[in-house]
C-alpha cells in the first residue's frame, strides 16, 4: 500500500472513531428492545426476556422476566408463570403474582384485573376496592374513573365502547362521583372531560359541570398545561380552562401540550404538514417529517436523507437538529436518557452528551 493511501486510511479510521464518540452512547446498542427510563431504571429485552439496567448499563434486575411493565413509585408489574404481580428495585417479589393483568402504580394504587373484573390494590397488595368494575383507569389528581356494563355485552375486559355508566372513586375506594356519565376522562387540575345526554363538557370533583358545550364539540380531551383538545367536524383545536377557544378546530391530528408546545398536523388542503404550535396557536416549528412531544427540551424528529433513507435525531425548540438524524429510531428523553436503535439493536444516549460541539 502506498504511503498516501495509508495516511488516508488512518484519517478515515480516526474520523469514524470520532463520529462514534459523537454519537454519545451512554449504553451501546446491544438489546433487542429498550424502553425509556422510569424511576432510575431502563427496561430492556435480551433473548426474549426482560430485565432492568441502570444508567451505566449494569443489570440491576437480570433479563429473566417473561413480561414486565415499568417502575413507578418504586415498584414494577411483572408476569411470572402466567400471573401478574409486583417487584421492587432489588428484583424481589413484594406482591405475589395472582392477577390476570396489572397496571403500574399511580398515586399509591395499582389497577388490577381478576377474571373479567377490575379493582385497585395498595402497595401491600391489599384491595382498596374488590374487582367489581367492568373497566377502570388508574388514579389521576386523586380520583380514578370506573365503568359498569349494565347490558352485559362486553366482548372483553378492555371493551370501553360497551360501558354504559362511568363514575369516579377516591383513594379509599369510595364512589366519589356516582356513575352516570356516558364518557369521561382523567382529572387534571381539578376538572375532567365528561359527557351525558348529549351534553359535553368538564366536571369538577363534585360531578358538576363547570364548562358546558352543546353537541358542537363531539369529542373532548383532558387538560394538559392549561389546554384541552376539542373536535368539531372532524378537526381538532384547543380550549383553555374557561372554555374559551384558543386554537380553532383546524388540525387533522394532535398531541397534547407538553413543555409549552403541541404537535399538530394541518389538513391535507393546507399541506398536511406536522408542526408545533404554542399556547396562542402560533406556529413555532414547521417539520419536514414526523416528530414527538418535547421532553427535557428536545423532541425526536425524522429526516429523509438524499439517499431516501429515513433517520431520526433530536430538535430543539427552534426546530434545529441538535442531535443529527443518524439513528434508525429514537425514543424520547426521560430522566436524562433516550433509547435509540442502530442496525437493529437498541441502546441509550445521554442528554448531557448529545449536543454537537460548536
Amino acid at each position: 500500500m502506498k504511503r498516501i493511501d495509508r495516511i488516508i486510511l488512518s484519517i478515515t479510521v480516526i474520523l469514524i472513531t470520532l463520529a462514534a464518540g459523537c454519537a454519545g452512547y451512554a449504553i451501546r446498542p446491544k438489546y433487542e428492545f429498550a424502553w425509556p427510563f422510569f424511576d432510575g431504571l431502563g427496561k430492556v429485552q435480551v433473548d426474549g426476556k426482560w430485565g432492568f439496567v441502570d444508567k451505566e448499563g449494569n443489570f440491576v434486575i437480570e433479563p429473566e422476566l417473561e413480561r414486565a411493565g415499568w417502575f413507578s413509585e418504586g415498584l414494577a408489574q411483572v408476569k411470572i408463570e402466567g400471573k401478574w404481580g409486583f417487584i421492587d428495585k432489588a428484583g424481589e417479589v413484594v406482591i405475589e403474582p395472582r392477577f390476570d393483568w396489572a397496571w403500574a402504580f399511580r398515586e399509591g394504587y395499582a389497577l388490577v384485573r381478576t377474571g373479567e373484573k377490575w379493582g385497585f390494590i395498595d402497595r401491600k397488595g391489599n384491595f382498596i376496592t374488590e374487582p367489581v368494575f367492568d373497566l377502570a383507569r388508574g388514579f389521576s389528581d386523586g380520583l380514578a374513573f370506573v365503568g359498569f356494563d349494565d347490558d352485559g355485552d362486553m366482548k372483553n375486559a378492555l371493551d370501553a365502547a360497551r360501558i354504559d355508566r362511568w363514575g369516579y372513586i377516591d383513594g379509599s375506594g369510595k364512589m366519589k362521583i356516582r356513575p352516570r356519565f356516558k364518557h369521561v376522562g382523567d382529572f387534571s387540575d381539578g376538572i375532567a372531560p365528561a359527557a351525558i345526554d348529549g351534553l359535553h363538557g368538564y366536571i369538577n370533583k363534585s360531578g358538576e359541570f363547570v364548562i358546558k358545550f352543546e353537541p358542537r364539540f363531539k369529542i373532548l380531551g383532558g387538560f394538559s398545561e392549561g389546554f384541552a383538545p376539542v373536535k368539531e367536524n372532524g378537526l381538532w383545536g384547543f380550549i383553555d380552562k374557561s372554555g374559551r377557544i384558543i386554537v380553532a378546530p383546524k388540525y387533522e391530528e394532535f398531541n397534547a401540550f407538553h413543555e409549552g408546545l403541541a404537535l399538530v398536523k394541518t389538513s391535507e388542503a393546507s399541506g398536511g404538514n406536522w408542526c408545533f404550535i404554542d399556547g396562542t396557536g402560533k406556529v413555532r416549528i414547521v417539520l419536514e417529517g414526523r416528530s414527538g412531544n418535547f421532553h427535557e427540551g428536545l423532541a425526536h424528529a425524522d429526516h429523509v436523507t438524499r439517499f431516501g433513507v429515513k433517520k431520526w435525531g433530536f430538535i430543539d425548540k427552534t426546530g434545529k437538529f441538535v442531535v443529527p438524524p443518524r439513528y434508525d429510531w429514537t425514543g424520547w428523553f426521560s430522566e436524562g436518557m433516550a433509547a435509540v436503535r442502530v442496525n437493529g439493536r437498541y441502546g441509550y444516549i445521554r442528554h448531557s452528551d448529545v449536543y454537537e460541539k460548536k
